[in-house]
């Protein structure tokens, strides 16, 4: 009898475990296919302990602001809002998880999404969105660069968005382009400016090219 209530009082903390992180693994399968990067994705969560990495009640900071900011703003970086699972990561259905609060599977999937789509933009700002050495799947097999890594560190920092940008080329050439580029598809455009979509478009193939070559030394 007593070595039975060891027995249990041992396998007790295994099977909270489990229970705890139930929800993530089963958005993890129903996700696969959809993700851009879910070898990384998996390698986050089973460096986080499998928990939620965003979805929190409003009185817990996370950075889920921070990184839909940067979402909405990957066009300043001559990237593509469309590639980042704007269908699943809707604003309305964030207030709702946030609101409610509940650790169920919606909030797992729009935690899962979330951090795919913020992986792949670390990996198209590092690599770049098309790099013909780089493909998506290399880069999911994990080599030098992980980006799951360097997203948790950027959500363990004070400064999510300096993280994030840190991947990038660090060529005086490439921060120029970004800063003009900032400025064209930011405050002018909103400052009714006709912005030429051609030089638009040439400004962020630079920038690809510039990601190539970068990501080429090593």
């Amino acid at each position: 009898m007593v070595k039975l209530m060891l027995f249990v009082m041992l396998l007790a903390p295994f099977q909270l475990k489990v229970a705890s992180d139930t929800t993530i693994y089963h958005a993890l399968n129903r996700s696969r296919a959809s993700l851009y990067y879910p070898l990384s994705v998996k390698r986050f969560y089973k460096a986080n302990g499998y928990k939620l990495a965003w979805i929190a009640a409003d009185t817990v900071k996370t950075h889920i602001w921070d990184a839909m900011m940067l979402l909405d703003c990957v066009r300043q970086y001559g990237l593509n809002h469309e590639d980042y699972h704007p269908k699943q990561l809707l604003y309305p259905e964030l207030y709702k998880l946030i609101k409610q609060n509940k650790k169920d599977e919606a909030a797992a999937l729009y935690d899962v999404f979330l951090t795919d789509a913020i992986i792949r933009f670390i990996n198209d700002l590092h690599y770049g969105k098309l790099n013909p050495i780089y493909s998506t799947g290399r880069i999911d097999q994990s080599i030098k660069f992980k980006a799951y890594a360097e997203l948790m560190l950027a959500l363990n920092n004070n400064d999510f968005d300096s993280v994030i940008n840190s991947v990038h080329p660090k060529s005086k050439l490439y921060f120029d382009l970004q800063d003009h580029m900032r400025l064209l598809v930011g405050q002018r455009s909103g400052d009714c400016y006709v912005i030429p979509q051609g030089l638009i478009r040439k400004m962020a193939i630079n920038m690809e090219r510039l990601r190539w070559m970068y990501t080429m030394r090593f």
